[in-house]
């Protein structure tokens, strides 16, 4: 209760591995109508409704369930990437995000000083990317 208390305005997130022995008076917390804090609890699928109560839950699928997202979020972060630096929006092309999606990932290593393939090995356990090719040369 105290982190509640401390999170007033702003949001508390609690991981399923060390959950706190108040939660269910936590819990009942959230339905008083002038709560100021959002409720984030990290936990698998199985025994969540259990966990939650009545709570209605927002899942997040993993990223690699997210595939046909892949291309937005690449236009949505350069939306905000030309946004923030002022920059005309002809800033980014077609030509740019086809470059991010299939070969940025060549850059990405030469730029962590990492080899390409020790980086799509990474990429390829976390998220899914079209087959990589050679590096685009500008």
């Amino acid at each position: 209760m105290a982190a509640f208390e401390l999170a007033a305005g702003g949001s508390l997130c609690v991981p399923n591995r060390g959950l706190p022995p108040d939660l269910p008076e936590l819990l009942k917390s959230f339905y008083e109508p002038d709560h100021r804090v959002q409720l984030i609890v990290c936990t698998q699928r199985h025994g969540r409704d259990k966990l939650l109560g009545g709570l209605m839950p927002i899942e997040v699928p993993p990223i690699g369930a997210r595939e046909t997202e892949l291309s937005r979020i690449v236009h949505a972060y350069a939306g905000d990437a030309i946004a923030a630096l002022n920059a005309p929006a002809s800033s980014f092309s077609n030509d740019d995000h086809r470059w991010v999606m299939q070969d940025g990932v060549s850059q990405a290593a030469r730029l962590l000083g990492m080899a390409q393939v020790s980086l799509s090995r990474w990429l390829d356990r976390r998220m899914p990317f079209p087959t990589r090719t050679a590096g685009r040369n500008s």
